[in-house]
């Protein structure tokens, strides 16, 4: 089983620095599958040093025949807001915000690009 995540460096923030990579072992130990970590290239964000990519969930993961992997991603956030409509009722509405759609390509090698 191949497991895929983002990752950032700021443990309280939203903010994705690239993809992590894993298997469980046969003793049921998640080890790094490949390498393991890809961060996201800075010049391909047109960000500076420190930037995360804000709200980034990995919606796929295909592994290709030849045992490359290819993980899309897609950036988005919620925003929901609660009111009180002309009778007096409560009502709650969630509004979906989606933006850029990142891919990762993962030779068999391990050599990863965005």
């Amino acid at each position: 089983m191949i497991i895929s995540c983002t990752y950032g460096k700021k443990a309280k923030g939203t903010g994705t620095e690239g993809v992590f990579l894993a298997v469980l072992d046969p003793k049921g130990k998640l080890v790094n599958y490949k390498k393991g970590y890809y961060p996201f290239p800075k010049e391909e964000l047109g960000k500076d040093e420190d930037y995360e990519t804000p709200n980034l969930k990995v919606r796929d993961v295909v592994v290709d025949d030849d045992g490359g992997i290819f993980i899309s991603c897609e950036e988005y956030s919620a925003v929901t807001t609660t009111y009180s409509d002309s009778r007096g009722r409560i009502q709650t509405r969630t509004t979906y915000y989606y933006n850029d759609i990142p891919g990762v390509k993962i030779s068999a090698a391990g050599s990863g690009a965005p």
